[in-house]
Order: structure tokens, then sequence, then C-alpha cells
């Protein structure tokens, strides 16, 4: 359904505007809006999106001289036929060739859906056949789609090499570091697990200095020393992830295939949270062989827990692709009234913070503060509670309550 609107100035100048369905958006956008980038360069046209009334539709507009904005319109119909053709095939890929497949960081498995344009999921099931072990991989996408995806992880399963270079996909971090250049000293260390979770949110945050972003604290060790989310459609995703972790590790088959026998400082795993019996993300910081157990430091929230070494297990590919969540902060503007902060003015910035209670605060970063040996800075934090007639400032009611004093912040 279209309509042809005339800007007046030029004749050719037009606007056609299509009604699609939402659910094929993503299909016409591509990785990264590629696909929908490509035929705007193509057809040096301008699309654009709005909403409809009924949810299951949108509009989409295309402006630009009319024989343009025709080829573009065919585009994207011929796009909507092939969505419709869209089907659902599996090849399945020996345990011994996962790591070619998948790629450090799963760069060789991005780089096959976007060469391919199909969608690629894989199972984390483990099957086994005569051959040995394999993993099943599903395929969505057009025919044409289906048989490229295919044809690549044959080719890379053939001949053992995947045009990137092989690298095990434990060495998680994007810069190459291993679980050896993790540290080992405990939690007043961790924020190198900061560093390791991707620069990009540290980034993302300390480039936004003038603005108010909303957050959950997740964890507190003093006002010095606590840990944030950021509030959006990631903590959505988080949760969707514990949830696939908790039922995945408490399969026993699951159980007692990737149980770890001999843990290691620094490495990434899978292990329980005690006080609920979930299982989440985290680095192991420290051993106790005598009692069995290890200290984890819980990478998506900043909190730490005794674990039994029963309980923790190597951390899936599949487990590995969101990035870690918590980030370290520092309240700002205040000093503690003594030399270090008190029991009771912790436990009152927990209750201030709404620490562990998934409401959002507003943050603002006044500044960051390098700590030697550690590769990013921390950002120096302003907390509001939002809630309420009037807001608070966090900072502001810890020294109304007598715990702390102001401190000047050197913005510089």
């Amino acid at each position: 359904e279209y309509h042809i609107v005339f800007d007046g100035s030029q004749v050719e100048s037009m606007t056609v505007e299509l009604k699609l369905q939402t659910s094929f958006l993503p299909f016409l956008f591509g990785q990264k809006g590629d696909t929908l980038k490509k035929i705007e360069d193509k057809t040096n046209t301008v699309i654009n999106f709005r909403c409809c009334k009924d949810e299951k539709y949108a509009i989409c507009s295309i402006s630009g001289f009319q024989s343009n904005v025709k080829l573009a319109e065919d585009l994207i119909k011929e796009a909507e036929g092939n969505y419709l053709k869209i089907g659902r095939s599996e090849i399945s890929v020996p345990e011994e060739k996962l790591d070619l497949v998948l790629g450090r960081n799963l760069d060789n498995f991005n780089q096959i859906q976007q060469e391919s344009g199909a969608v690629i999921l894989f199972e984390r099931r483990t099957y086994i056949s005569k051959k040995g072990g394999f993993r099943k991989f599903i395929i969505k996408g057009t025919p044409e789609q289906m048989l490229k995806a295919k044809n690549i992880i044959e080719n890379v399963i053939e001949n053992n090499r995947s045009g990137i270079e092989r690298n095990r996909i434990e060495e998680f971090s994007s810069e190459g570091h291993t679980s050896k250049d993790f540290p080992s000293k405990g939690p007043e260390d961790c924020n190198a697990f900061t560093w390791v979770q991707g620069r990009e949110m540290i980034t993302e945050i300390l480039n936004n200095t003038e603005d108010y972003i909303d957050v959950f604290v997740s964890a507190v060790a003093s006002p010095d020393k606590f840990w944030i989310q950021i509030a959006g459609p990631l903590t959505s995703v988080l949760d969707n992830l514990v949830t696939e972790m908790t039922s995945f590790y408490r399969e026993e088959n699951n159980a007692s295939q990737y149980r770890i026998s001999v843990p290691n400082i620094g490495a990434i795993v899978a292990a329980i949270f005690p006080a609920d019996g979930e299982y989440y993300r985290g680095a192991i910081m420290k051993l106790d062989d005598e009692k069995k157990t290890v200290s984890v430091f819980f990478v998506d929230f900043g909190d730490s827990d005794e674990v039994p070494q029963s309980e923790v297990f190597e951390l899936l590919p599949e487990f590995s692709q969101l990035r870690f969540q918590a980030i370290e902060c520092q309240l700002g503007g205040v000093l503690p009234r003594d030399l270090s902060w008190s029991s009771e003015a912790i436990e009152d910035f927990g209750l201030l913070s709404l620490c562990a209670q998934w409401k959002e605060l507003r943050l603002k970063v006044l500044k960051h503060r390098s700590v030697t040996g550690r590769p990013t800075p921390i950002p120096v934090v302003k907390l509001v509670n939002p809630e309420g007639e009037k807001a608070a400032d966090i900072s502001e009611e810890l020294i109304r309550k007598g715990h702390a004093v102001e401190e000047d912040i050197n913005l510089v």
C-alpha cells in the first residue's frame, strides 16, 4: 500500500509510503543496518520509518527521484518476498571443530552470519554419535542464504581453517587477554574485570558527563567502592541469560560434563550464587583447598561469595557473548567523617542507593580517578534517587546523617 506525494518544486521528486509488517523489518535492516544502507546507496534515496497505530505494521517512507524511488520500492518488495520464503535447516558440527566455526569472541560465527545473510543459532547440548560428539547449528533464512551459510561452515570443517587466526574461545577478551591477566588478590583488585568486560561501556559513561543516566546499584562495599548496572535493554538480556544458564547447569548431564575439576584463579566460569540457587558468570578470585570452596566475583553484579567447588562450571561460548555488566564507581562530593567509612555509613549508603532492589537511580559522572596498576579509570559519580516530591542527592543525605563531610570536586 502506498501513495505518492509531489514536493511541488520538482515533479520527478516523490515519496512512496509502504505499509510493512514490523516482523519483516529486522530482515530488511540486516546486521547493523547494512542491508537497508545498501538499498539507499544503490538507489540514491532516503528511507525512513514511522509507527502505525497497529503495532504489527510500520510505514516505510522512500524519498528521491521517481525512477530511484521505484527501484528502491522494487528492492524492498523483493526482500519482502524473500522474507516470506524463509526456511529452517540444520547442520552438525563435530565438537573438535567447534572452535574453528565459532572463533575467538564468536568472530568467525558472526562473520559467517554477515557473509551469508542467514540467522544462525547453535544448541548448547552436545549430541553423541558413533563418530563422536557434535553440536547442531540451526540456520534460518532464504534458500540462498541457508545454502551459503552451510557451504561456508562445511568448508571450515573440511579444510580445518577458518580464515581468521584460530584462538581458543576461553581467551575471552577482544584484546587477547587470557585468564593469566586477571588479578588474583581478591575483590579489592576487581576493577580489572571492569576493563575486561569491554571498554565500550566505560567509554559510554565517561563520554556522557553532561547527562544523567538511569542505573541500578547492584553491589556495595562502601561509598568509595560500589557497582552499578546501566538500566535499559541489556537488563532484560541479562535476566534471560541467567535463566538460560540456570536451566542448563541444573541438568545433571550438563553439570557432570562441564564441572571444573581443577579451578584456576582468574578463570571466567559459571557459578551458583548460594543465596538464590541460580547460576551467574563469575571470576575465580581465591581457592580454599581445605574447604573445597572458591571465592567468586560475579562479574555482572559486583558482589562476591564463597561457592562450593562442585558448583563451578566451564562457561560455554553462547553464555559469553554479552559483555560483563557490573561497573565499579566511587561516590563523589563526600569523604568519610572518620578515616574510613563506618559500618553504619555503609549500611545507610546501601539503603539510600537502593542496592539490589532494582529500582532506578539517576547517575552523573563528575570526573574519573586513575588508579595505579588498573587499566581503566574509576568513574566518580553523583547519585540521585528520583522518587518522592524532591529528588534526594545521596551524597547530601550521607552528610545530613552525619556519616560524611563535603569534599570539593575537582572537575579538571
